[in-house]
C-alpha cells in the first residue's frame, strides 16, 4: 500500500507528492517542498506482529506516533490497538524523529534504513499504588523516597517500594 504512495521509480526527489494517510489519522501534505525523505523497511522483532512491508519512503521528521499509525494501516486491522517501540541498529528511537535520531547516532542514510519494532513493554515489577485520602497536589522523588503533598494539607512520605513511612 505505502510503496505505491511514493514509488522509488521516480528517483531520489520525493518532494512533490501529496500524501494522505487518512485511515491512520495522519495527513501529511507535501507540495513541492524540500522535505527530506528516508527509504525505510519495517520489521517486527516478534513474528506475531509481522506485516507485509516492502521498502517505502517516509518524511525524515516521522516519529514514533506516525510509525505506529503506519503499522496499524499496513496491518489493515480495525481493532489493532498494540503500540510499538522502534529500534534502529538496536537503539530505541524513543521520542526522537528519525532525522534527530540519525543525526545523534551518525547513521548513514544512503542505503535503506531498517526499523525494527516490538510491542511496548509494561514495567515488570508491579508498583503498589500510593493511597491518598484527597487529591495529590505535588510529588517529588529523590531516588529513595517519594514525597507527596495533598489538598488535605498533609505531606506523605513513601519508600521506593510504595510503603508509607
Amino acid at each position: 500500500f505505502f510503496s505505491k504512495l511514493i514509488p522509488k521509480c521516480f528517483g531520489v526527489q520525493h518532494n512533490y507528492y501529496l500524501l494522505k494517510y487518512a485511515r491512520a489519522g495522519i495527513m501529511a501534505e507535501i507540495l513541492h517542498t524540500s522535505m527530506e525523505y528516508l527509504d525505510v523497511q519495517l520489521k517486527a522483532k516478534d513474528k506475531k506482529y509481522e506485516i507485509n512491508s516492502s521498502a517505502f519512503s517516509i518524511p525524515s521528521h516521522t516519529g514514533q506516533q506516525k510509525l505506529n499509525a503506519i503499522i496499524k494501516e499496513l496491518a489493515k486491522a480495525e481493532n489493532f490497538n498494540v503500540l510499538f517501540d522502534f529500534f534502529i541498529d538496536k537503539k530505541p528511537l524513543g521520542a526522537s524523529s528519525l532525522k534527530e535520531f540519525i543525526a545523534k547516532y551518525n547513521i548513514p542514510t544512503e542505503k535503506q534504513l531498517l526499523i525494527e519494532y516490538e510491542p511496548i513493554k509494561r514495567a515488570e515489577t508491579p508498583f503498589k499504588p500510593l493511597r491518598h485520602e484527597n487529591i495529590v497536589h505535588s510529588i517529588d522523588y529523590d531516588g529513595k523516597l517519594i514525597l507527596t503533598g495533598c489538598y488535605d494539607k498533609n505531606i506523605y512520605i513513601w519508600n521506593n517500594k510504595g510503603l508509607f513511612i
